[in-house]
């Protein structure tokens, strides 16, 4: 008895890396982020079919679009962790999900440095990863101090998305673009309004954005760089004429995930050129 008592007791005892190791199932782009970089990625069975980051998360199996998930798809592959942000759902699959005995995890998305912190705090502590975690917040405070000693001048940008039927897109305000543009330092001159809308020449005729950041995606669906300048909207514009376009990784640049912080810091650098 007092054996099996002792054996209990450092089984409790064990940090909870060391226990069984759950299997996880991803639901976003920058969750996947956060758990390759603590180091548990061999605990993730599934993720949803935006994380494309890193290499390997590719050839997981996927659950589909994060927004639209199927419960019955989810309990298939028996998991005792989903771990996602607020834009996981519908809200009626996670109900039945906890219904149903399975452990998630949901966290705020945040498109700031320290919302990517929060997320990564958390994860990290649920994990058993806490040193881990606090390292990668380390690194983010680190890159928030260089982008809080950038030069007061602010180059004047319009970030250009392509939305497949609703064609090339400007972001406004309440956007991860515009978050991003703003780290960088950079003036969006698409703030006017909110979300997305389409190009329009009259508008960028009078904004006289200096450079154009877009995704590598968009600029490879348009044609290329030539192709793309080509649009009405932005060929006229000073950005246009001169050729001024920062194409980065639409994930890394968007996906406010542990590398937001070095995004926010390579787009600085790239306007200003």
């Amino acid at each position: 008895m007092r054996t099996f008592l002792i054996a209990s007791l450092l089984c409790f005892l064990q940090p909870p890396h060391a226990q069984e190791a759950p299997r996880i199932v991803s639901l976003g782009s920058s969750v996947t982020e956060i758990l390759y970089a603590l180091g548990v990625q061999d605990q993730i069975v599934a993720v949803d079919s935006g994380s494309q980051f890193p290499e390997a998360a590719k050839s997981l199996p996927k659950v589909g679009y994060v927004r639209t998930l199927s419960a019955e798809g989810l309990l298939s592959l028996q998991p005792k962790l989903i771990i996602g942000t607020t834009e996981a759902g519908p809200p009626q699959t996670l109900a039945y999900l906890r219904e149903a005995g399975v452990d998630c995890l949901i966290v705020p998305e945040e498109h700031s440095l320290e919302g990517v912190e929060k997320k990564i705090t958390a994860i990290g502590g649920r994990l058993g990863r806490t040193d881990e975690a606090q390292a990668l917040v380390q690194q983010l405070q680190e890159a928030k101090g260089k982008l809080a000693a950038l030069p007061a001048t602010q180059p004047k940008v319009v970030f250009v998305s392509s939305r497949g039927a609703n064609g090339m897109m400007a972001a406004g305000t309440d956007t991860a673009a515009h978050a991003m543009l703003t780290l960088a330092g950079a003036k969006n001159v698409a703030d006017t309004y909110k979300g997305y809308k389409p190009l329009s020449a009259e508008y960028l005729t009078v904004a006289e954005p200096d450079v154009i950041v877009t995704g590598k995606r968009t600029l490879e669906t348009s044609g290329g760089l030539k192709a793309f300048l080509k649009h009405p909207a932005l060929e006229n514009t000073p950005a246009g004429k001169n050729k001024r376009v920062v194409a980065l990784d639409d994930i890394y640049l968007l996906g406010f995930g542990p590398r937001a912080g070095q995004a926010a810091l390579e787009l600085s650098e790239a306007i200003r050129k």
